[in-house]
């Protein structure tokens, strides 16, 4: 068994037990779930999405979160997040909780691909849940982090339709600089580089730079929170360069930093919903939406 198949299988069987653990630890005052819908018409089943939104209806809606999970681009499912997704509804919003496509039988041009689909899916549906489609907040964890960062960031350097209705944006221990990334020991990481970034490939590192979010910052980003822990190998390299990166550009960045000795805050923390980093990072993510919605984005 090669290395992408072996994470793939160990992947499986934590998603798999992910869902069990829901099954009994699924309720959480105020939020309703409905989960496996379908945000295309694809034959594989791969294209699905579970939704947790507030029970009690508010007016003029709560803001819709696209919340994509991390798994290196390659594993992992939304099952694992889905009591991440109603600890982040209860704090008041629609969250969206998504699949896409995964390496290596698909690239970064499929996964962006699949993001355009969530969100029109998310335009279309937002209301029937208590959504409001024009206020979007783009979450995620890791590769989901940096799927997220590359569709706003292309958005809103871009001057895309959409970005009038993006809102803010909540990262978690992600990854925005590809050209960089391969020199961090984590988890992994042979299998994940392998599978979505083959050492083959042709003109390679001008393929890391068009993928990575870092090359893509503008003054008009909308404002961002970082969550991260300082005992995660992808901090210092990742979110502090790309969270400074984007202040100096004059975006309004807000931080959550967790100090080395907690060991809480290692990577995937926000998978584990009950531990301390997790916790901390679901009332930090509550006040943030709180000042996107009063409308303060200075």
């Amino acid at each position: 068994m090669d290395d992408i198949k072996k994470v793939k299988f160990k992947t499986g069987m934590q998603a798999a037990f992910a869902k069990l653990i829901y099954y009994f630890n699924r309720h959480i005052k105020g939020v309703k779930a409905k989960n496996n819908l379908r945000y295309s018409t694809d034959r594989d089943g791969l294209h699905k999405l579970d939704i947790a939104y507030p029970k009690e209806k508010k007016d003029g809606g709560y803001p819709c979160v696209v919340y994509l999970h991390g798994g290196g681009w390659t594993a992992y499912d939304k099952s694992l997040f889905r009591s991440t997704a109603k600890e982040l509804s209860v704090k008041g919003a629609v969250v969206f909780n998504c699949n896409y496509r995964l390496a290596p039988k698909n690239d970064f041009a499929d996964m962006q691909a699949d993001v355009d689909l969530i969100v029109s899916y998310v335009k279309q549906n937002a209301q029937s849940f208590g959504g409001n489609p024009d206020k979007l907040i783009f979450a995620g964890d890791s590769s989901g982090a940096h799927l997220c960062a590359l569709y706003v960031n292309g958005a809103f350097s871009q001057n895309l339709p959409i970005a009038k209705s993006i809102i803010g944006c909540v990262y978690f221990y992600g990854v925005y600089d590809l050209s960089t990334v391969g020199g961090v020991e984590f988890n992994n990481k042979v299998a994940y580089t392998k599978a979505v970034i083959p050492l083959d490939m042709p003109e390679r590192e001008r393929y890391l730079e068009k993928y990575s979010p870092i090359n893509y910052i503008c003054p008009t980003l909308p404002p961002t929170l970082f969550c991260s822990g300082r005992i995660d190998p992808l901090n210092a390299g990742q979110t502090e360069v790309y969270s400074r990166a984007l202040q100096d550009m004059g975006v309004r960045v807000e931080r959550l930093i967790f100090p080395v000795d907690d060991k809480t805050a290692e990577h995937r923390f926000i998978t584990f919903s009950k531990c301390a980093a997790a916790q901390k990072s679901f009332s930090a993510f509550g006040e943030f939406v709180k000042t996107l919605v009063n409308g303060d984005k200075q």
